[in-house]
């Protein structure tokens, strides 16, 4: 892209949050292939910040041990999310390691963002003061109990575990609080598509780039 053609200014960025097998990844999907907006998504990076090698990984080891790592050399997650569900200063501790580097990352990813907006995908957002670069929150929304048939049939698990992850993260009630804007996904593709092209239009606007 040639100087004159650069975007101006930053793009306006709308986090898409909603709990385990909302739909966040398949709304975000539908964003991209009918309008090109892209997705930064957070726990994709948080993964790419704790790769073997890399900084994250050995403060995490110098903290909880060789234990957290599994025979491939990388984080074992499932240990680690075991290991933090009983202690709640240790889930403090791992996220004062992995937030700064997954930060650092976004801000990275931000600045390649040549659309009007982009969206910031963020499993478990619990306030609107949590980053200053979030412009506005979609929250993807279902009953609990579609939640959970759709975690069962897509990981696997059974619904004693689902519930459990489920109680760990924001309520139903509390996301529905932080939005700006709502996408029910238990509705009609159709209508689901209405509401994305309804939001690209909004956020479109709401966009101070050129």
């Amino acid at each position: 892209m040639d100087k004159e053609n650069e975007p101006i200014g930053d793009p306006f960025v709308v986090a898409v949050t909603g709990g385990i097998a909302s739909g966040k990844t398949s709304v975000c999907e539908f964003f991209y292939d009918i309008f090109n907006i892209e997705t930064i998504d957070t726990d994709r990076l948080s993964r790419e910040a704790v790769a073997p090698g890399s900084k994250c990984l050995e403060e995490i080891i110098s903290v909880f041990g060789e234990k957290v790592i599994d025979n491939t050399e990388n984080l074992n997650r499932p240990l680690m999310r075991k290991i933090i569900f009983e202690d709640n200063s240790l889930k403090q501790k791992l996220e004062n390691i992995i937030h700064p580097e997954v930060r650092r990352l976004v801000d990275s990813k931000i600045r390649k963002i040549t659309g009007k907006y982009c969206l910031l995908g963020i499993p478990l957002l619990f306030s609107k003061t949590q980053d200053s670069r979030i412009k506005r929150i979609l929250v993807i929304d279902c009953e609990e109990d579609i939640q959970i048939k759709r975690a069962m049939a897509r990981d696997n698990l059974n619904k004693e575990d689902i519930e459990r992850v489920i109680s760990s993260q924001a309520s139903r009630k509390q996301r529905l609080a932080l939005a700006d804007d709502i996408i029910s996904n238990q509705g009609t593709l159709t209508e689901l598509k209405e509401k994305i092209i309804a939001l690209h239009e909004l956020y479109s606007s709401l966009s101070n780039r050129r």
